[in-house]
């Protein structure tokens, strides 16, 4: 107990210093316990994120496999659809080749039946050939021996020929003639008041010449508006004059009309005077475009009033154009078949119908101009009324118009049937020959002269013939001596060609001869 005592004793100092140190070990394990954890803590953290990373690799991993397993899988369906069509593009090509097969071996067939049939068919042409010219050979030998004078066959001949006569469609053809002339007349009396008022316009609008300095453009289209008269007053006379020639004792046809050929040529005149008037308008109004108080409306209706003009101007074209055709039917050399007046006819009324409906366009565009050029606060009462003549000066022309296109189309059939009821053409001359015939039937009446004596004519007859046969005669004699003089001529030439090329005299040479 002592002992322990005394041992308990020592040992409090050896405890406490045991203690002191077991406590900075302590202190030392839980440092580096601490630091142990944590450490671990961060390779937990660390090892977590590098787990959660390795899942959201996989995830993706699973993802691009599901999609890329997608994508094979409609690949493959791809793949097999088209496999399927081609297989099946492939079956028809080996069908249709097949039957082409089958086509080209019947094709063959049929061209080798073809062949013969073309051999025979020949065989049988050449065979009727023959016989045609045999008895082509026979006709022509009886007509060349049996018919004095023939002239069926010469076409320039047979419009020699006087036409049949039909007088109630003669004066059906007249009047409606006299009726073409009236409302042509009207036409152009309307187009030159059309004329009259543009000029005026043009001298008013953009610049009133009256207090400012017109533009050049402007002067050159006002003087060759103001010459409108001289191209539209012949076509008038020309018309008028062709109207008066059509009388009721000869037939009026195409190729006897030749007063449509001038009636033609002055219509052309004036189709060639509306194409320069075109530019010109075209320049007035694009001044009319540039005054400052024009509107951008009233600018595009200018340039849809220009295109109305220009598709009045190819319209006047058309008709210029079928009447041109119908004006050289009446020129002999004029070689277009009888047949194709129908469809002259038929296209020259088109054609002025076409005309119609440009001038109807024509008067539209003016009305939307005028009614906005009204609207402009710079307009004069002058201007105004003006405007106001030009516009019905143009619904004018689309009546007259009207009116001459009803005419044509209401009696195209009446014209066609007339073109149509000889199928021969004639020339000009047949109304004089008609003439000509009328007053030799006149002297038929008249008592015959005394004839010659049917002896005497003999005798006349035979001395004739001998006279043609001694006139033949010495003709045939001349015609001996002079072959004979023109060899003669030849040899001597010959003669002195070889005498200058041997030195030989002429005389040595023809004796050597």
């Amino acid at each position: 107990m002592v002992n322990r005592s005394r041992r308990g004793k020592k040992a409090l100092p050896e405890s406490a210093s045991l203690s002191t140190g077991s406590a900075l070990e302590n202190n030392v394990l839980g440092e580096e316990l601490h630091s142990k954890i944590e450490e671990n803590a961060q390779l937990h953290k660390k090892l977590y994120s590098i787990e959660q990373e390795h899942k959201k690799t996989i995830m993706e991993l699973q993802d691009k496999i599901s999609i890329l397993e997608h994508n094979s899988s409609q690949h493959n369906s791809v793949m097999t659809q088209m496999q399927n069509k081609q297989k099946a593009l492939v079956d028809k090509l080996q069908q249709d080749k097949a039957m082409l097969e089958v086509k080209l071996h019947q094709q063959e067939k049929e061209a080798h039946q073809a062949k013969l049939q073309a051999s025979i068919s020949e065989e049988q042409v050449r065979n009727i050939h023959n016989d045609y010219s045999s008895s082509l050979q026979d006709a022509n030998r009886i007509i060349q021996e049996k018919l004095p004078f023939n002239d069926t066959n010469s076409p320039h001949l047979l419009m020699l020929n006087i036409p049949a006569y039909n007088r109630a469609q003669q004066l059906r053809v007249q009047e409606l003639v006299q009726q073409l002339a009236v409302f042509l007349k009207e036409f152009v009396s309307t187009l030159s008041s059309f004329y009259t008022y543009m000029e005026q316009r043009c001298q008013l609008y953009p610049v009133d010449g009256s207090t400012e300095h017109t533009s050049i453009v402007n002067k050159r289209l006002c003087c060759y508006l103001r010459d409108n008269s001289r191209q539209l007053k012949p076509i008038e006379s020309a018309l008028r004059f062709f109207a008066d020639g059509v009388k009721d004792d000869a037939m009026t046809t195409m190729e006897s009309s030749s007063g449509l050929q001038e009636f033609a040529e002055k219509f052309h005149l004036y189709t060639v005077y509306q194409q320069k008037l075109l530019p010109y308008q075209l320049l007035s109004l694009e001044e009319e475009n540039a005054v400052p108080t024009c509107s951008r409306s009233l600018q595009f209706q200018n340039k849809a009033l220009h295109s109305a003009m220009t598709h009045l101007v190819a319209a006047l074209s058309r008709v210029d154009s079928w009447l041109c055709l119908i004006g050289q039917q009446s020129i002999q050399s004029c070689d277009n078949p009888r047949e194709n007046q129908f469809r002259i006819l038929e296209q020259m009324t088109t054609a002025v119908t076409s005309l119609h409906e440009c001038i109807k366009e024509v008067s539209q565009q003016y009305n939307s101009k005028v009614h906005l050029e009204h609207q402009l606060p710079t307009v004069s009462e002058r201007l105004k009324s003006t405007n106001s003549c030009l516009l019905s000066s143009v619904i004018s022309l689309v009546t007259c118009t009207g009116k001459i296109s009803t005419f044509l189309s209401s009696n195209l059939d009446f014209f066609k049937s007339t073109a149509g009821e000889d199928r021969r053409k004639s020339v000009p001359l047949t109304d004089t020959f008609r003439q000509q015939a009328a007053e030799y039937m006149k002297l038929l009446n008249k008592s015959c002269p005394d004839s010659v004596p049917y002896e005497e004519a003999l005798s006349n007859k035979r001395v004739l013939q001998s006279c043609t046969e001694s006139r033949d005669s010495l003709a045939q004699q001349v015609i001996t001596s002079q072959k004979k003089k023109h060899r003669a001529r030849a040899r001597k030439r010959a003669l002195d060609v070889r005498s200058k090329a041997t030195g030989n005299s002429f005389t040595e040479v023809c004796e050597v001869e």
